[in-house]
């Protein structure tokens, strides 16, 4: 305890007094309003610190999440990205493939078809090779026959020729 209330010996107390004895005189109506309006201006005031303080924390956990969402929709893009030109590559293998093999299968054909139009050419010449040798028959018989009617058409117009000049000459001696 302090000094003041300290017992002593015989056991009195003392008492401490004010030092001013003047008595508080009431408040006027000015200052009950203006202590009414600090008392609502700082309640205002706290509500307004709280609500700032919350929308910081709000905004700050909206800032991890985003970080957090935007870091993982990266990653779901990599991925996906990953994928799509894994899928592409797949994909234009596949065509290179296709490609090739119809490049083959179009050479292949194109070798069948010159194998084909060299049988059929040579079938055809060999048709051709008897065709043309009766051919050159029938033209040597029809040369021949033709020779052989020009020989005897000539041979008739001697004949004719001769038998016109025993015939003149006969006429021409009697």
């Amino acid at each position: 305890m302090s000094a003041i209330f300290r017992p002593t010996a015989l056991r009195t107390l003392r008492v401490v007094r004010p030092f001013s004895t003047t008595r508080a005189l009431p408040k006027s109506i000015t200052e009950t309003v203006k202590d009414a309006a600090q008392t609502v201006n700082r309640a205002a005031s706290d509500a307004a610190l709280k609500g700032i303080k919350t929308g910081e924390t709000v905004a700050e956990t909206t800032k991890e999440y985003a970080g957090a969402a935007t870091g993982t929709a990266k990653e779901y893009a990599g991925a996906a990205k990953g994928t799509a030109e894994e899928y592409a590559g797949a994909a234009k293998g596949t065509a290179n493939e296709y490609a090739g093999a119809a490049k083959g299968k179009a050479q292949e054909l194109k070798g069948d078809a010159k194998g084909t139009a060299n049988e059929a050419a040579n079938k055809a010449q060999e048709y051709t090779g008897p065709a043309k040798g009766t051919a050159k028959e029938y033209s040597g018989s029809a040369k021949g026959t033709v020779n052989e009617y020009a020989g005897a058409a000539k041979g008739k117009a001697q004949e004719l020729k001769g038998e016109a000049k025993g015939a003149a000459k006969e006429a021409g001696a009697l």
